[in-house]
């Protein structure tokens, strides 16, 4: 199906203007790039991330308090 939906797509871009076609190309070598690349995030970022998922203050709260902080906060 998704073959078949692509081919299609090339097919109509053989009509498309020299300009359009090179700005689908790029936008398609962009995807392939990002796809090769490594996600990478600094140590502060890993720091970050460790630190809110071992946070032992997080807390939740029902609808009907959150309704009732903020409408405290907008009077």
């Amino acid at each position: 199906m998704v073959s078949k939906t692509l081919k299609d797509i090339l097919d109509r871009i053989d009509a498309w203007p020299a300009e359009r076609q090179e700005d689908a190309a790029r936008v398609l070598i962009d995807m392939e790039e990002q796809d090769s690349k490594p996600v990478s995030i600094s140590e502060s970022q890993v720091d970050q991330v460790e630190r809110r998922r071992s946070a032992s203050h997080r807390k939740f709260i029902t609808i009907e308090q959150a309704r009732e902080h903020f409408s405290i906060r907008r009077a």
